[in-house]
């Protein structure tokens, strides 16, 4: 059973460092998972407009998470123009439905673009609700097998209908968006234990929608890298423009 870690262990939005002449990053909730300690970061640009946020998984916490699952709620900067709140951050020895496909273990990285309080507020069950077609990237489907199911505190999972892992390709990892009645929530990195393991250097296009709802930055890319410099992996949306709301 899933453990739902809702104490912070440490809250800090202190400037933590500059990354070359150009990026500084912004530190923000950490918690300590295994035999390590996990947080959230954004990354800005000499004006203060973000280029990159994510999440810092250390090695240490790799080689130590239990057979047990974890939640982790990390609230990430607040920064001038990002709509995204907070970080939902999953470990999942097991996996997820639907079966044969998402039942390895695995890490899910979803960035919210509602708050935490938001999210633990999303009940369990099927729905006939869907977001409006011009927020959702042309393509992507309900998860087969799992179709308008909401998740509990999570919601709608969503999928392109291309996605490998439904094409005879086993999961590695994949781009996820989630949605909640007509609202898209989230975006979200997923990706296996075996696929961290070859220490990858991931770099892919995050599938645009036509139209947002909220006027801000989004980003275009995602990126699951290992840093031998920081110790562990930076899981991160990247590449961030700005958009009108339409």
């Amino acid at each position: 059973m899933l453990t739902t870690i809702l104490a912070l262990v440490m809250l800090s939005f202190a400037q933590v460092g500059v990354q070359g002449d150009e990026v500084t990053r912004i530190r923000g909730d950490s918690i300590q998972l295994g035999g390590g300690v996990v947080h959230s970061w954004v990354e800005v640009d000499r004006e203060g407009a973000p280029v990159a946020m994510g999440v810092a998984l250390p090695d240490s916490v790799i080689a130590s998470v239990s057979d047990e699952g974890a939640m982790l709620s990390l609230d990430l900067p607040a920064v001038d123009g990002l709509p995204f709140q907070h970080v939902l951050f999953d470990w999942g020895p097991s996996g997820h439905p639907p079966a044969s496909v998402y039942d390895l273990p695995h890490w899910d990285a979803h960035f919210y673009l509602i708050s935490a309080q938001e999210r633990r507020a999303i009940a369990e069950g099927l729905t006939s609700e869907r977001p409006d077609e011009r927020y959702m990237p042309e393509g992507f489907i309900p998860v087969p097998g799992l179709g308008l199911y909401s998740f509990p505190e999570m919601g709608v999972h969503w999928v392109h209908e291309s996605a490998s892992e439904f094409h005879d390709h086993p999961f590695d990892q994949t781009i996820i968006y989630g949605s909640i009645g007509e609202q898209v929530i989230f975006v979200e990195p997923m990706f296996t234990s075996a696929f961290l393991s070859d220490r990858p250097d991931l770099s892919l296009p995050v599938p645009q929608p036509p139209a947002v709802s909220r006027e801000g930055y989004y980003p275009t890319r995602y990126v699951i890298r290992h840093d031998p410099r920081e110790e562990g992996f930076r899981i991160s949306l990247e590449g961030f423009r700005w958009r009108t709301a339409g």
